[in-house]
């Protein structure tokens, strides 16, 4: 049976292993747009309207893996007590800055979008200041 100490060394390792993910994929993330954007100029637009569906749809994918894991991080980061929390404020912070960041260029990479970019792009500012209100909290 695991002690109280063990569990909470668990969930602090776990919230910075998740935090350390993050991270890596908001990098590659930014890599792709960049290429994604790059490659966009040289392609044929003959299928434009199917290439610009199913972007979007990727799109909305990225942004959504996003949410879903600073709300695991958060969900985490609660668990901990105070002292961790605390130590891993700052930490968390820029991760919601860098996420919202990242989550407008993937929505904002590609004007057309539409209405579907508008909501996406409403909802991730809306999402990152919530982020940012509850880890000022933790």
């Amino acid at each position: 049976m695991e002690t109280l100490q063990e569990i909470k060394a668990r969930d602090t390792s776990l919230a910075q292993h998740l935090m350390t993910e993050l991270w890596v994929m908001l990098e590659q993330d930014k890599a792709n747009i960049n290429l994604d954007h790059m490659e966009r100029g040289k392609a044929p637009i003959e299928n434009y309207s199917e290439d610009l569906t199913m972007r979007s749809q990727l799109e909305k994918t990225k942004i959504c893996d996003i949410i879903s894991k600073l709300q695991h991080i958060e969900g985490v980061l609660t668990k901990l007590p105070t002292s961790d929390r605390a130590k891993m404020q700052s930490s968390f912070s820029s991760l919601c800055a860098e996420a919202n960041l990242v989550m407008k260029k993937i929505d904002r990479k590609d004007v057309q979008c539409g209405t579907l970019g508008r909501r996406l792009s409403v909802y991730s500012d809306e999402l990152a200041k919530a982020l940012q209100r509850s880890s000022k909290q933790i």
